[in-house]
């Protein structure tokens, strides 16, 4: 990884403090929230186009846009990530910024590879799961959902897209 600037060594410090203070400061106002994410937002955006963030750095930052919604530049960061080596958290967002965006089927594709990579992991069910009702494929929803539940018998939200599907209340 190449070394970072003095510039950007402070942005990160920064960011991070800020993070830091309104995760502590979150009093449940809605104006507060309403600065905070903005502020949050701005110092994401900014940060990246200040740095040439890799690996962790640019995969936790990733994470950070796919929360507040900033899909373009969290796909920035994981393409970043994913250049670099076969990141299965980076294709997992990936596949998370497609469902996001309505692209069910592409989506699905990425989010079949992290299946494939990692065949425990109970979310990544759940999502393909969604994603092939959205597709009205009920047939591969219906598995993706009964492997998510023999994995974490009784996952309220695998329970709760199998009834949807057996009463089809899309």
């Amino acid at each position: 990884m190449a070394e970072l600037t003095k510039r950007q060594k402070t942005g990160i410090f920064l960011f991070a403090v800020l993070m830091i203070f309104f995760v502590a400061a979150d009093s449940g106002s809605t104006r507060i929230r309403a600065f905070r994410d903005n502020l949050t937002r701005h110092f994401a955006v900014r940060q990246i186009e200040l740095s040439g963030l890799a690996g962790e750095d640019a995969l936790n930052l990733g994470w950070t846009c796919f929360n507040l919604g900033e899909y373009e530049k969290c796909q920035e960061l994981m393409r970043r990530v994913q250049g670099k080596e076969n990141h299965v958290s980076a294709e997992y967002c990936l596949g998370l910024v497609e469902l996001q965006r309505g692209r069910y089927r592409a989506g699905a594709n990425r989010l079949e590879t992290v299946r494939d990579n990692s065949p425990l992991y109970v979310p990544v069910l759940i999502n393909l799961g969604k994603a092939y009702i959205r597709l009205e494929d009920y047939g591969k929803a219906k598995d993706r959902l009964a492997e998510a539940l023999v994995i974490e018998p009784g996952n309220q939200e695998a329970v709760e897209q199998l009834e949807k599907i057996k009463r089809k209340e899309f």
